[in-house]
């Protein structure tokens, strides 16, 4: 799973399991952010909106979890 860890200058890092590695911002949709899970169809990079979403809400869980304590 592709996702945008953060965004610097003209490149994102991108994390894909423990292994990071750097892409060009224009290379990713004008809209990408923080968080976004992407995919590589037909050449170009495109947002995952169902994984996204998805890692979200396991992330907020997650978060939830912690402060429940």
């Amino acid at each position: 799973m592709l996702i945008i860890d953060r965004i610097e200058d003209d490149f994102a890092v991108i994390e894909n399991n423990k292994k990071r590695f750097n892409v060009r911002r224009q290379m990713l949709p004008a809209d990408a952010k923080e968080g976004d899970v992407i995919v590589m169809a037909a050449g170009r990079y495109i947002i995952d909106k169902v994984s996204t979403q998805k890692q979200k809400n396991k992330n907020r869980n997650l978060e939830d979890s912690l402060w429940k304590r």
